[in-house]
């Protein structure tokens, strides 16, 4: 870019009244010299953002310079899930012709969520968030369950959601749950005959038996029946989110019988879908009377957070933070992201060792005591926020 660009500033700006400049672009780019592909991090071609821009002074370059980092950490972190260390490059990695470099180091998206499955991608850019396959039987009204299906598709379009069925009848569903994995696609709504004629009204009638017999008793509810109460009944309610089995429920027997009463009126009839997250596989069946809406931007919510939860977790536990020559060679060698102290004087001399060192001792040598994976090693940056 700066070549391309910078030599028409002279032209753009004729005075201070024409700063700031700024410019943005985005293209394609080949690397002149190339050698080592590595599929996701580096490629001959790539997709290039860049930002070219002129100020009357360093303080406000240097401004907008750590704005725009803010930004791209707000990409990676909010968006890819993927948390992120901004910093300074060191004097050997920054820009040429740059007075200093920043960068966020990050991995990639791909590689940082996917799995053996494929893609694993978080809700806010997944293209497709949603996925509804309809689950047909022999003998089913198939008719019935399509309906169904674009149904649902339908309200979470005027939601807002990003949401696709899947209604294709030359593949299975099986065939159709591993195709959508394999893209990455957070959510997967199911729905079948079994699901459409699913009723959920006997575990209240278990309740209200309980009552009958033990008006004036403090009542202890089972996990699992708790677990498949609909949302909005009010037993639900007063029980942890977690559904563990409550100490008491000091319910007189009138407000549980009216409870269950109440219960059984507002999802007589009940019919469930089943949901299944990418991230961890989780199944959950939702009753379709239930407003779907909010279930499902709660749940994606939660996803996009779990993604980055789990991602952090995982970088900070490679991140090792040492303070002589051999931390840093066993850490390395361990395959460690390092946090250490920084001087581009004794970066330049270890350099120097390691060359020596691979040159006296190749790797095909056979002999391993000394660190080779240090020779690719790629000095990051300087951390803006010490440890």
């Amino acid at each position: 870019m700066p070549v391309a660009m910078y030599p028409h500033y002279s032209q753009w700006i004729r005075g201070h009244r024409d700063l700031p400049l700024t410019l943005n672009q985005w293209c394609i780019v080949a690397r002149r010299e190339f050698s080592h592909p590595t599929p996701f991090i580096r490629s001959q071609e790539f997709l290039w953002q860049d930002g070219g821009t002129a100020f009357a002074t360093k303080k406000e370059a240097d401004t907008e310079v750590l704005e725009i980092l803010e930004l791209y950490r707000r990409i990676y972190e909010e968006y890819l899930a993927i948390p992120v260390v901004k910093g300074k490059k060191s004097k050997l990695e920054k820009f040429s012709g740059g007075l200093y470099t920043t960068s966020v180091e990050i991995g990639v998206m791909v590689m940082v969520h996917g799995d053996d499955k494929g893609l694993v991608l978080p809700p806010k850019v997944a293209s497709v968030q949603v996925i509804v396959i309809p689950v047909p039987y022999e003998d089913a009204d198939t008719e019935k369950i399509l309906e169904a299906c674009k149904t649902i598709v339908d309200t979470f379009s005027e939601a807002g959601l990003r949401v696709e069925a899947d209604l294709r009848d030359n593949y299975s569903p099986g065939w159709k749950y591993s195709h959508w994995e394999m893209k990455g696609v957070p959510l997967r709504i199911e729905i079948g005959p079994k699901d459409l004629a699913k009723n959920q009204c006997s575990w209240f009638l278990v309740l209200i038996a309980v009552g009958l017999q033990f008006p004036s008793a403090t009542y202890l509810v089972e996990p699992t029946l708790v677990s498949r109460c609909p949302p909005g009944f009010l037993l639900a309610t007063v029980l942890s989110a977690n559904f563990h089995i409550a100490d008491s429920l000091n319910i007189h027997f009138l407000e549980l019988l009216m409870a269950c009463i109440m219960g059984i009126k507002a999802c007589n009839g009940s019919k469930t879908v089943r949901a299944v997250r990418r991230d961890n596989s989780e199944k959950m069946d939702i009753p379709v009377d239930t407003d779907l809406v909010p279930w499902i931007k709660d749940m994606l919510a939660d996803i996009q957070q779990s993604l980055f939860d789990d991602a952090k977790r995982k970088r900070d536990a490679c991140i090792k933070i040492v303070k002589t020559w051999d931390e840093f060679v066993e850490a390395l060698n361990q395959k460690k992201m390092i946090l250490a102290p920084w001087c581009d004087e004794v970066v330049r001399r270890i350099i120097a060792v390691l060359l020596m060192l691979f040159c006296l001792f190749p790797p095909a040598s056979g002999y391993h005591n000394f660190p080779y994976l240090t020779l690719g090693n790629y000095w990051a940056c300087l951390r803006h926020l010490a440890p």
